[in-house]
């Protein structure tokens, strides 16, 4: 065979392992895309953003948390060692359950007084199931009388009420049902405010896929929530509108909004209740996180309406939880995670609201002091 025949035949050959070994290339490029997927719980991005950052350590004044759950923490010592970190002078206890006969809520009043008095404000509780008889009812009421003789400062409210509490007839008990009139009188004749938690963010009630923005929460919440939009639950709507009915038919009796009304997404019709009810206040709750994503809209409302406005972290107390929101208060960082977004409340960052010192004071703690009525601040 020619030299030229063989030759000829090595360049085949060569050509054929060129094709066999591109196309196995290119199956494996088409196979295995670049970069590789993905989950969105994976995906934890590093900034490269170079803008100016403030660690506020302590704010520029004293703070009365108005919605906490030092229960939670392992001891009242544990509590009070992050408050004075943090620069917190006083915590509501917002689970001054009545017990029997006013005996479990005095052990709690007790056992703050004897070892840190004036650092804990308690809050009573409404028993749902006393609706069903007037007889019940006026128990209910001489229960509030006595539990302000002994020391409590207001009411707080769950969510259980017009979402799932229920009556002797297996209905739905309504925020605004008129069985609870006489309560919501009692309560604002004996001049105490109620904190009362009504619905949940928006996204709750919507269909959990890739459209909602609070997906992953939702999803990392075990799809107990997502219950919202597939259950009979009632609607957000008609919930935020059972409270509203609430506060027209009781307009002597001061009601505050957990978790900034769950309105944090809307705070123009947020101001309309504003405008509207004057017995309407709201905290800020858990709730930076809806507010710092919209900084401009946020800053002029919190001036606005700077006398209803307080201040509230949710949860047990953690120092650099305050000191979050204490950034947010107090500077205009840019693009910092919100506090505890482990929670994943919502995949994007905060900016600061920079309000002035007039504001701040107000939202941490002469509002609160105002309608808790405390003399000592």
């Amino acid at each position: 065979m020619s030299i030229k025949k063989r030759l000829l035949i090595y360049i085949g050959i060569l050509g054929l392992l060129a094709i066999v070994v591109t196309s196995l290339i290119l199956r494996d490029f088409a196979t295995t895309p670049f970069p590789p997927d993905l989950t969105l719980a994976a995906y934890e991005p590093y900034t490269t953003l170079v803008v100016p950052q403030h660690q506020i350590w302590r704010p520029k004044f004293p703070v009365i948390d108005l919605h906490s759950h030092p229960q939670q923490a392992e001891s009242i010592d544990e509590v009070v060692q992050a408050m004075d970190a943090a620069g917190v002078k006083a915590i509501v206890d917002l689970f001054g359950h009545w017990g029997v006969d006013g005996a479990r809520l005095e052990r709690i009043l007790t056992a703050y007084r004897l070892k840190y008095p004036e650092r804990f404000i308690v809050f009573t509780n409404i028993d749902l199931d006393k609706i069903e008889a007037p007889n019940d009812v006026a128990e209910e009421c001489a229960k509030f009388e006595r539990a302000v003789a002994m020391g409590v400062k207001g009411v707080k409210v769950w969510k259980d009420l017009g979402m799932m509490e229920r009556d002797n007839t297996g209905q739905l008990v309504a925020i605004d049902d008129p069985r609870l009139d006489a309560i919501w009188d009692k309560i604002g004749e004996l001049k105490i405010p109620v904190l009362i938690h009504s619905a949940d963010p928006a996204a709750f009630w919507q269909p959990v896929d890739l459209f909602n923005e609070r997906y992953e929460e939702l999803v990392i919440g075990g799809g107990w929530l997502d219950s919202y939009a597939n259950s009979n639950y009632p609607s957000q709507e008609a919930l935020l509108s059972q409270r509203e009915n609430l506060l027209k038919k009781h307009p002597n009796t001061i009601f505050i909004g957990a978790h900034m009304g769950e309105m944090a997404n809307d705070l123009r019709a947020l101001g309309q209740l504003f405008d509207q009810y004057s017995n309407f206040y709201v905290d800020i709750s858990d709730r930076i996180n809806e507010l710092g994503r919209q900084p401009y809209t946020a800053r002029d409302f919190f001036i606005k309406y700077q006398d209803r406005i307080l201040f509230g972290i949710d949860l047990y107390p953690e120092t650099h939880v305050y000191q979050a929101y204490y950034r947010f208060l107090e500077t205009k960082d840019e693009y910092f995670d919100y506090p505890r977004h482990y929670f994943k409340h919502g995949r994007w960052k905060i900016y600061g609201i920079g309000l002035p010192d007039s504001v701040l004071e107000k939202v941490y703690y002469r509002n609160a002091a105002r309608l808790l009525r405390l003399n000592d601040f």
